[in-house]
């Protein structure tokens, strides 16, 4: 089985293609000439004909999402791109058998709810979702899964921009850094993280055979949401190496209870621990 990692250079897709790489045939594919351990590259332009690039691969993971930065800045360029790209994608069901594990983000949903409709950010992703369930062919065998991940924190594989700008991998890089001094701005706002390690679990998981998934959509949420200043006691305890880190701190969140019935083993703190540690052999 051929897997082709859309945006393998940036901190998400980075990351999952090095792991699935440990496993499975894994390409990234990218704009721009890129090396990663263990993965082949492949260079596109994501234009209207992109889907004949992708004609050799079994299993597409696209983490090319609408940058935050990109739509703010440019929102109709960034919009028109993150469109063509899954019409793409679409198109490519027709013509090959094909399965599409598509990495969108769970917290724009809230921000929809309010009828936010200024939030172009949050518009790209529901957007992106309609055209999957509109134009995805399921004709000849193909079939896809929207992934809605929560906060991905984690080891990075590439050194994407991306990385700091979420606030476990900040508290993590304060802490290594020896700050004493950190402050957490709003430390009762409530928030859900992914640790890097789950998602790339789950992917091996469901890539012994994706073509038996039946949920179209999987909301990836951590099984425990945090409030933010409780978070951060978390990560200085593992730190600390303390053994008594207070399962008090950890509230239990509903959008994880369906994903933890089927692997229960994500159901505990470890997974949380094997990220944070492992930054300890990265500085």
């Amino acid at each position: 089985m051929k897997i082709a990692v859309l945006g393998g250079s940036g901190y998400l897709g980075g990351r999952v293609a090095l792991d699935l790489s440990q496993k499975y045939d894994v390409t990234t594919v990218t704009r721009r000439p890129f090396v990663l351990k263990n993965c082949s590259n492949l260079v596109v332009n994501f234009n209207e004909k992109f889907y004949n690039d992708l004609i050799g691969f079994d299993v597409i993971v696209n983490c090319i999402g609408g940058n935050r930065n990109d739509i703010e800045v440019n929102p109709k360029s960034a919009a028109d791109l993150k469109q063509s790209l899954i019409t793409n994608l679409c198109f490519l069901s027709e013509i090959k058998k094909i399965f599409l594990l598509h990495v969108s983000s769970k917290h724009v949903y809230s921000i929809l709810k309010q009828n936010d409709t200024r939030n172009l950010y949050a518009l790209s992703h529901l957007n992106t979702e309609r055209i999957l369930e509109e134009k995805f062919s399921t004709a000849i065998g193909s079939s896809y899964q929207v992934l809605r991940l929560a906060n991905c924190f984690g080891v990075p594989a590439t050194q994407s921009s991306e990385f700091s700008r979420l606030f476990l991998n900040q508290v993590i890089i304060g802490i290594l850094k020896d700050n004493d001094d950190i402050r957490v701005r709003n430390p009762k706002i409530i928030s859900s993280f992914v640790p890097l390690c789950v998602v790339s679990s789950y992917l091996k998981e469901i890539f012994l055979n994706p073509f038996l998934i039946e949920e179209r959509i999987l909301d990836l949420g951590m099984p425990y949401s945090f409030y933010l200043g409780d978070a951060e006691k978390i990560i200085r305890g593992i730190f600390s190496d303390s053994q008594q880190i207070n399962n008090r701190l950890i509230i239990n969140s509903l959008y994880g209870q369906n994903f933890i019935e089927k692997f229960p083993h994500y159901a505990d703190i470890s997974f949380f621990n094997s990220e944070v540690t492992a930054f300890k052999f990265k500085t």
